[in-house]
């Protein structure tokens, strides 16, 4: 089987990095995200009836105490959640912009791979479902 590849126009080559430059953003806001808030702020009252500021991770539940209630940890929870607030409107606008930049990609012919190729990807993967259902015991409906 041989395959017919065709050079791509100027609009396509723009559009193309455009959109590789849009979700290498999108990657770097993300991974900056996780590790800038893998934890999270609370109030947790203490058996004498004060509340410390506890920083928590999300991943392991650990617990770090960042002090009493006062005007300087209210302060740091305040910006610390106004911090997080903009970091998640900005993945999302950035989310919003992939939606948009992979119909601009549909558009300009750069979001396709052959037909044959597509093809044999389809016949492989229904195979293999074919093979794991026989291998459960599984009834199939062949489409």
């Amino acid at each position: 089987m041989s395959f017919i590849f065709f050079q791509r126009n100027d609009a396509q080559i723009k559009q193309f990095h455009n959109a590789k430059m849009l979700y290498e953003t999108y990657l770097q806001t993300l991974k900056s995200f996780n590790i800038s808030y893998r934890y999270k702020m609370v109030w947790q009252k203490h058996k004498d009836g004060y509340e410390l500021l506890a920083k928590v991770e999300l991943g392991s539940g650990k617990r770090e105490y960042l002090g009493r209630k006062d005007e300087a940890t209210e302060k740091l929870k305040n910006e610390f959640k106004a911090s997080k607030i903009k970091m998640k409107k900005k993945l999302n606008s950035l989310k919003e912009k992939l939606t948009k930049n992979a119909k601009l990609n549909k558009i300009e012919g750069i979001a396709r791979a052959p037909k044959e190729l597509v093809d044999d990807r389809k016949a492989y993967l229904f195979d293999i479902d074919l093979n794991i259902s026989k291998e459960l015991n599984f009834r199939t409906i062949k489409q």
